[in-house]
């Protein structure tokens, strides 16, 4: 193992790692071609500081935060990878109906001194009738 010095050298190992994902996002498949300002973010191990691939900024976001809940929602237990799949059971067996019953539809409130939305002139589309 070799530990990075510095931001050139995360920077130099993001783009090698990110050609040999054809630059696409490690978790997603986005393409982060061109995108090396803001996009692919060099993913690591917080504990261990090994370095994972290159994702997209949206599926690192996703992956830190999961390891955050997981920790606390989780008596401090660090466990994403169980916690992942036990959302992923959670949400596959939940793909058919399995109560008869529907959430209350919530009304989004206008701001004060918006425009109504409208479809027909003079229709409000937020009115409910």
């Amino acid at each position: 193992m070799r530990q990075l010095k510095n931001a050139s050298e995360v920077a130099v190992v993001r783009l090698k790692i990110l050609a040999a994902q054809n630059y696409k996002c490690a978790v997603c498949g986005v393409s982060l071609k061109g995108k090396l300002r803001g996009g692919p973010t060099l993913d690591h191990d917080h504990d261990t500081g090994l370095v994972r691939g290159v994702l997209c900024k949206v599926c690192n976001t996703f992956e830190g935060k999961l390891r955050v809940l997981s920790i606390r929602y989780g008596n401090g237990k660090v466990n994403e990878l169980q916690a992942l799949r036990n959302m992923v059971s959670y949400r596959s067996i939940h793909t058919t109906p399995r109560t008869e019953y529907l959430y209350p539809v919530i009304k989004k409130r206008r701001k004060r001194g918006s425009v109504p939305i409208t479809g027909v002139k003079g229709e409000d589309k937020n009115k409910t009738g």
